[in-house]
């Protein structure tokens, strides 16, 4: 296990290389920066819904994962962002 960080350069780097060209890349691009933000681990970031978001307030809230127990966890304005584009995608499908 490696506790390095990413540099915010790093991060910017890898959420806009998320994006790709594949029709899912808007999707891609809001888990990654979902995971960065908020320190999420793909599989908690993957058991998601939308009703986990509070978007006015900031917040995700994290289902309860291998025992653990439900936390609530902060994404900046530009993760919110990402993902109002990422739901607005899906209702257009």
């Amino acid at each position: 296990m490696h506790d390095e960080l990413l540099t915010p350069e790093e991060a910017r780097a890898l959420i806009q290389a998320a994006s790709g060209r594949a029709p899912t890349g808007v999707r891609n691009r809001a888990l990654v920066a979902v995971m960065y933000r908020s320190g999420l681990r793909p599989g908690e970031a993957l058991a998601l819904a939308v009703e986990d978001l509070d978007a006015e307030a900031g917040t995700v809230r994290v289902p309860a994962r291998k025992g653990g127990s439900r936390r609530t966890t902060g994404v900046d304005a530009t993760t919110r962002r990402l993902i109002a584009a990422w739901i607005a995608r899906r209702v257009q499908r």
